[in-house]
């Protein structure tokens, strides 16, 4: 079996088909049910590739899966600057500098997507949202 780091580009290449195309994607189901840490390296990895989520077949994989893929406070406070930033900024500028980094349009987009899912996530675990309470299923929206 390939190991992920060998997926890396075809991985990749169906994130950017996705974005390209306006859909969420999700990393495939793992090949063990157990919520352990190899599951949790791999939802990791799939989070930093850029996937949104998982498909999960196991219960016990659902909030391992949540938590690596639920933004952080941090991601959270960073996507709220740069939104804030470019909502600011002169719409010619074309870029805007936040906590020292050029941002452009792209970032915005990203930032937006981290805070609509930290919302998400937020209603979720509320029981506002459309899973079960406590339950923050990454799946295709």
């Amino acid at each position: 079996m390939p190991s992920d780091d060998s997926l890396r580009t075809a991985m990749q290449t169906v994130v950017l088909a996705a974005r390209a195309n306006g859909l969420s994607c999700l990393d495939g189901v793992p090949a063990s049910v157990l919520a352990d840490e190899h599951f949790t390296a791999s939802a990791q990895r799939a989070k930093s590739y850029g996937f949104d989520g998982k498909t999960l077949i196991h219960p016990s994989t659902i909030g391992p899966c949540n938590e690596a893929f639920s933004p952080s406070q941090e991601e959270v406070a960073v996507a709220a600057r740069i939104v804030g930033a470019a909502a600011a900024a002169d719409p010619d500028a074309g870029v805007v500098v936040v906590d020292g980094a050029l941002v452009e349009e792209l970032h915005v987009e990203q930032a937006r997507r981290v805070l609509e899912l930290a919302t998400r996530v937020a209603m979720a675990g509320s029981g506002g949202g459309e899973s079960a309470p406590g339950r923050r299923i990454f799946a295709a929206s």
